[in-house]
């Protein structure tokens, strides 16, 4: 998703935006039916909301066209702090945040 918006394959977020990484910090899933091998399923995902330094997407696995599970997930745009060498959260930039208009 972020490689087709920003047009950066996920290994180069680090340098061309100066973070670490986008790390997972909660998720949450609900199944609605099951889905079995061979199913042919459409996973549809999207970003549903940016705050200052997270960004929460929602997911859907559909099979034919149905419902099968739903999922919400919040990530953190983070970066290493130079003094204490420790991982903090830092502003997502504006310009990531517009291209997923």
């Amino acid at each position: 998703m972020f490689e087709a918006a920003l047009g950066v394959n996920p290994h180069d977020l680090g340098e061309r935006y100066g973070i670490l990484g986008i790390p997972l910090v909660d998720v949450k899933a609900s199944f609605r039916k099951p889905i079995r091998f061979g199913d042919e399923v459409e996973i549809v995902s999207h970003v549903s909301e940016f705050r200052r330094s997270s960004f929460a997407v929602k997911h859907a696995i559909l099979v034919g066209g149905e419902p099968a599970a739903e999922g919400a997930e919040t990530r953190v745009w983070a970066a290493l702090d130079q003094v204490t060498q420790k991982i903090i959260s830092v502003p997502i930039p504006l310009d990531v945040m517009s291209r997923f208009d």
